[in-house]
């Protein structure tokens, strides 16, 4: 047996791999495996169990939405911190995909217009699926995970740019004001019921096996707004986007938006039964955008990333203009 270390980011956790050689019993043939271990300070991963458990049995229901793979729980070790899982057969698309994406201008068509022989799928077919994975995520009613509200994001947030206001207070208090705003704009929706959520939706976290889809890393499994996860995934995807793009030939706006649009508009389409009001959650997923992207923006200078801290101000900034000509917009609207 192997052990290597697979991650060590800045959470305290880190991810082991072991690669397992041996024999197959039945064929008598050499065998390898892949075992993957989380090593928490938290004791989270004794509950990632639970979860796991939950969720395997709400995929096998006839009516689920969409049946998408994740991996097994091999059991936690509460002495060592040290949970045990499957690793998951395929990979995450999303970087490869977005290199033969044809969204962006006829150039890139002629160019990259053919999708991977390997995998035979678009991008716009894998966030659909993105957006079924979502969908069956928060209609599967399972009552786990600690409540993430906007208001405990906020505070979060807030206490973040307390401390960077004591080393670079301008700074800070740019990040305070992005804050203010967001708050202020979400006075315009009402919040939504809490639903079963992934808490950490991105790219990243789906891995896919030609076109099947399946979803990993279940340390933040929360009970939140529906909006939340859609928010957090449409913040980094479009980051992501910008980033991955050819600067000689970047993708045109209204592609990007056009991409993003989808993951929502076929998470409503498929929906409809449990989500009542289409515009709120529309404006509530617009806000949680926000919250991620500021998120995103705080990291970026905790980790001195100053490419990334360059395009998150510059989408952000965007986004929050776009959403000060909605809320003008609707009170030009208001007798």
């Amino acid at each position: 047996m192997r052990l290597l270390l697979a991650n060590y980011g800045r959470f305290k956790r880190c991810v082991l791999r072991y690669s397992v050689e041996g024999i197959q019993v039945e064929m008598q043939t050499p065998q390898n495996v892949t075992v993957y271990g989380k090593v928490d300070a938290d004791g989270s991963g004794a509950l990632t169990v639970s979860i796991i458990a939950a969720l395997r049995e709400k995929l096998h229901e006839p009516e689920v939405l969409y049946r998408f793979r994740i991996p097994g729980s091999l059991g936690y070790f509460p002495d060592l911190h040290l949970l045990m899982m499957e690793a998951l057969p395929g990979k995450p698309f999303f970087k490869e995909l977005l290199k033969t994406w044809t969204g962006n201008s006829k150039r890139q068509q002629s160019e990259h217009g053919k999708p991977s022989d390997e995998n035979n799928m678009t991008l716009e077919e894998a966030v659909k699926t993105c957006a079924m994975i979502v969908a069956t995520l928060h209609s599967s009613n399972i009552n786990l995970g600690p409540r993430r509200t906007l208001e405990i994001q906020v505070a979060e947030l807030l206490e973040e740019a307390d401390v960077l206001c004591q080393v670079l207070p301008e700074i800070g208090t740019q990040v305070k004001s992005w804050i203010n705003q967001t708050v202020e704009f979400a006075q315009a929706y009402q919040d939504m019921p809490l639903c079963f959520s992934h808490g950490d939706f991105t790219y990243t976290q789906l891995i896919f096996e030609g076109s099947e889809g399946g979803l990993v890393d279940f340390d933040s499994i929360c009970q939140a707004e529906p909006a939340q996860d859609l928010g957090h995934y449409l913040a980094y995807q479009r980051l992501n986007i910008i980033k991955g793009q050819d600067p000689a030939i970047p993708f045109a706006p209204e592609a990007i938006e056009r991409l993003c649009a989808l993951l929502l508009d076929t998470y409503i389409d498929v929906s409809k039964g449990w989500i009542a009001d289409e515009g709120l959650l529309r404006g509530r997923v617009a806000i949680y955008e926000l919250i991620s992207l500021i998120r995103l923006a705080l990291h970026s200078w905790e980790k001195m990333k100053g490419s990334r801290l360059k395009q998150t101000i510059a989408l952000l900034e965007e986004r929050i203009e776009g959403q000060k000509q909605i809320v003008l917009s609707v009170k030009n609207k208001t007798p």
